[in-house]
């Protein structure tokens, strides 16, 4: 993947859920599993990619306070929605989600995956895995609740 790709706002959280379901697939751990359906995107209505919900709805709204928060630590004024995130931008908005879940329920799995996203030579190389799966749609994550 070339550094001058784009992700839109569903490919960025797509990407992250990619990222926790490899993670998953290395270190079985049933938190992780919570949390990953607890993510699953709910598919029935005709406009989900427009406007997401995930079957857990507070999940949403807990991504959605890693978004804010990144865009506002970066001065970022425009909506999530109406930007498009190169892999950085979209790692921390990650990293972001996932160190506001952790000081909510400090989930030992989430305190590991936050010391592999600080250790970018470990993390950094499946990150843009993740990020070519969710641009090519290449990477099964909600077929089997919405089949």
């Amino acid at each position: 993947m070339t550094s001058d790709q784009k992700l839109n706002f569903l490919q960025t959280f797509n990407a992250m859920r990619i990222f926790l379901s490899m993670y998953l697939d290395q270190k079985e751990s049933s938190d992780l599993s919570i949390i990953l359906s607890s993510l699953r995107l709910f598919k029935d209505s005709f406009d989900w990619r427009e406007n997401p919900m995930t079957w857990d709805p507070a999940a949403w709204d807990d991504w959605m306070r890693g978004v804010y928060k990144t865009l506002n630590d970066l001065n970022i004024k425009k909506k999530p929605k109406d930007l498009l995130y190169d892999t950085e931008l979209a790692f921390l908005c990650m990293k972001n989600y996932l160190q506001l879940f952790y000081e909510e329920i400090p989930y030992e799995v989430l305190s590991d995956i936050l010391k592999c996203l600080d250790d970018r030579k470990r993390s950094w190389p499946i990150w843009e895995i993740s990020v070519n799966h969710s641009i090519n749609e290449t990477y099964s994550l909600d077929e089997s609740l919405n089949a």
